[in-house]
This record gives C-alpha cells, sequence and structure tokens, in this order.
C-alpha cells in the first residue's frame, strides 16, 4: 500500500484544520481589533457594551456575550434588570475571489462559464455586536422588554 494517498488525505485534514477559528472566547478585548468585550459607562444605570468575534460566523456568539456582559454590569451595579434600547450587529462585507481556467476555451465564446470561471464568496472580517441598555430594579414580569440580569446570566453561563 502507498503512503502517497494517506499522506495527501493528512496534509489535507491539517490544511482545513488551520483554516478555521477557533470560536470566540468570553473575555476583555486586549484591544480594538482583538476579540472579546469592551464596555463604556454612559450614565450612572447606562451602559454600552460592544462584542468583537473572530470571524464573520460570530454574530449569534457576539450577540449572546453582549448580553451575558450586560447582566454581569447590571448585577455588580446593583441592579436587578436591564432593558436593551439599542442593538446593533455588524457583519463584515463578503468578499469575492474568482477563480479562472488557465487555459483559453476552445471557441470564440465560452459556452461553459460555468465550468471555467467559478466565485467564491467568503466574509472578510469579524462581526460587532453594539448594545446599549438601562439597569433598573423593575420586576422583569412588569413587561417583555425588561430583561431579569439573574435569569440571564444563568441563561448564558449553560453549556
Amino acid at each position: 500500500m502507498s503512503l502517497k494517498p494517506l499522506l495527501v488525505t493528512l496534509a489535507g485534514a491539517a490544511w482545513l484544520a488551520g483554516c478555521s477559528s477557533p470560536p470566540t472566547p468570553y473575555q476583555p478585548a486586549s484591544s480594538r481589533e482583538k476579540a472579546g468585550y469592551s464596555e463604556i459607562r454612559i450614565e450612572r444605570n447606562r451602559y454600552r457594551v460592544t462584542v468583537t468575534g473572530r470571524s464573520a460566523a460570530d454574530s449569534e456568539t457576539t450577540e449572546a456575550h453582549a448580553r451575558r456582559r450586560a447582566a454581569e454590569l447590571t448585577l455588580a451595579s446593583g441592579y436587578l434588570s436591564f432593558q436593551i434600547v439599542r442593538k446593533e450587529t455588524f457583519r463584515s462585507e463578503t468578499r469575492r475571489a474568482a477563480s479562472f481556467a488557465p487555459l483559453p476555451p476552445p471557441f470564440p465564446f465560452d459556452p461553459f462559464p460555468s465550468i471555467r470561471r467559478t466565485e467564491l464568496q467568503q466574509p472578510s472580517g469579524p462581526s460587532q455586536t453594539v448594545i446599549e441598555f438601562v439597569m433598573s430594579n423593575s420586576s422583569a414580569s412588569g413587561s417583555p422588554d425588561i430583561i431579569d440580569a439573574a435569569r440571564a446570566l444563568e441563561e448564558t453561563v449553560r453549556p
């Protein structure tokens, strides 16, 4: 049995593993370009939280991390609940890459353009979620917009 097919398979698997990025960790961002969260206190009971992911596919993760950080800040500030007053999720634009056949078609026009030219669409950068929220001691049962911080934190920490 030849080792060449096995080596080619292993090399391909290693290359694919290197292309994938690990999920966005829940941690403070070390700088504006790094994955993680940061917050700005706007008023005594109002914050803006920004969570940056590692890839464009991380938008659901960044939204969950932003909500978790809002719950943590609410409880740490001595409040029971919070209300999200602004939420924006930015996904990076899609980059298009074209691949062409190395040889020209045998005809003056190309009857098979889909075979000779392929377009790949790949996200070009990380997603980012920004939420602004107001903290209060209001009961979460009074309004569907008011979120119980302890319950939100419990829901986001579960595996």
